[in-house]
């Protein structure tokens, strides 16, 4: 069916979707820039590497427990990644103001993501 919808006046919704650790990261950056025109996309990890290529593709990133992590990652172990988001979340807090939606993608295998 090709349906002309009528144009929405007002203020639009704002949609953030956070690919959250290295299966939410490669996630986000395979999205087609086509589908992403009313999006905002942001790669939250413990993985600098994997930050760096979603900044080449145009992606906001948050990286998440220095501290704890040094910038390694998680290493497979959700314990890590729950200590560095506790101590990100006024980054966190910041990345999601504004939103009336926020879309979590992630692996749930272990590490940052679970």
């Amino acid at each position: 069916v090709n349906q002309d919808f009528p144009k929405v006046e007002g203020p639009q919704c704002v949609i953030k979707v956070l690919g959250v650790g290295n299966s939410g990261g490669y996630t986000i950056d395979r999205i087609p820039s086509a589908l992403s025109k009313n999006l905002e996309f942001w790669a939250v990890n413990t993985d600098e590497d994997s930050l760096r290529q979603s900044l080449k593709n145009g992606i906001n990133v948050l990286s998440m427990g220095r501290a704890v992590t040094d910038g390694e990652g998680a290493r497979g172990d959700p314990n890590i990644g729950e200590l560095a988001a506790a101590g990100s979340i006024e980054n966190i807090c910041t990345m999601i103001s504004g939103a009336n939606v926020c879309i979590i993608t992630c692996g749930l295998g272990s590490g940052t993501g679970s």
